[in-house]
């Protein structure tokens, strides 16, 4: 990653190399994955869920955010963000911001290549729960976690025919960044 003076990433190197070296077999699927605009959104948006200045506690802010699910496939989602304070971990006062998913859609890209096209999705939030510590000192969220659960009902068309069906998908993620 290529960091500009705003901090953000301006670029991303070196991924042909994980390209060329992964067996022939799963390039064409890493090749969207490993795009370095992706990644740069993709790593942009991240940073982007910290606040835009200063916060107390109780303070919220919102953010939108798309990830690519392969395929063609996006989901994007709502989020709400709520700064609850200190908390003391590992011998560190790290700020706690809380995570709360607020609405989710889906969406397929006709030029996707896939013999689908998306008729109707009524996607809802089930349940949604999530922290991330930042580390002030640092300058740099330390440990993230968040269940989000997707649910409602989805229609598909294939060859002129309908097929509906009902999505209830849980995605659960813990990260801790390490120096």
């Amino acid at each position: 990653m290529v960091y500009g003076k705003d901090g953000k990433v301006s670029a991303v190197e070196g991924t042909e190399k994980v390209l060329a070296a992964a067996p022939p077999a799963l390039q064409a699927a890493l090749k969207h994955h490993l795009d370095p605009e992706v990644l740069k959104r993709l790593v942009n948006q991240e940073l982007a869920v910290l606040p835009d200045g200063p916060v107390k506690k109780g303070d919220q802010w919102k953010r939108m955010e798309t990830n690519p699910i392969g395929a063609g496939q996006t989901l994007t989602f709502e989020r709400f963000y709520e700064y609850q304070g200190t908390v003391e971990k590992a011998g560190k006062t790290l700020d706690k911001v809380g995570i709360f998913t607020g609405s989710a859609s889906y969406s397929l890209d006709p030029s996707s290549g896939l013999p689908l096209k998306v008729v109707n999705s009524e996607l809802k939030v089930g349940t949604s729960l999530g922290t991330l510590l930042f580390d002030r000192e640092a300058g740099e969220v330390v440990e993230s976690s968040e269940t989000v659960q997707v649910l409602g009902p989805m229609t598909f068309s294939i060859n002129g025919m309908e097929l509906p069906g009902k999505v209830d998908l849980t995605m659960e993620s813990s990260t801790v960044y390490k120096r």
